[in-house]
């Protein structure tokens, strides 16, 4: 999967068992965007975990500001297969499952493919 939008500068930044802000991630936010965020970013990943929720975890780099940001896949072509919506700091993002949400709310389908529900 990937991720594209527009990650805002980080707010906080992870602590290491001392209380010091943690390096390593200083600079791997150094190597992946330098000192340019708010910039449309394309960012590659994997899905972590799926169940029958219309949430699913995933690993691609996002930071805030990328609330909202489409998830696509290449699986099948070019297709949305979420939106992005939160995340915490090395451990997971998280993304609507555009699927499973059509599947459950015939009006979020009917919207989606451009027809007025009722």
């Amino acid at each position: 999967l990937f991720v594209v939008g527009y990650p805002a500068p980080p707010s906080y930044i992870p602590q290491d068992d001392h209380g010091a802000e943690r390096q390593d991630v200083i600079e791997r936010l150094r190597e992946i965007f330098g000192l340019r965020y708010r910039e449309k970013y394309f960012a590659p990943g994997m899905v972590r975990h799926f169940d029958a929720s219309w949430v699913f975890d995933h690993d691609a780099t996002t930071l805030g500001g990328n609330s909202g940001s489409l998830v696509g896949t290449l699986e099948g072509g070019l297709s949305a297969a979420g939106l992005h919506f939160a995340g915490d700091w090395l451990r997971a993002n998280y993304a609507h499952d555009l699927a499973l949400a059509r599947a459950a709310e015939p009006a979020l389908d009917a919207a989606l493919k451009g027809a007025h529900p009722g």
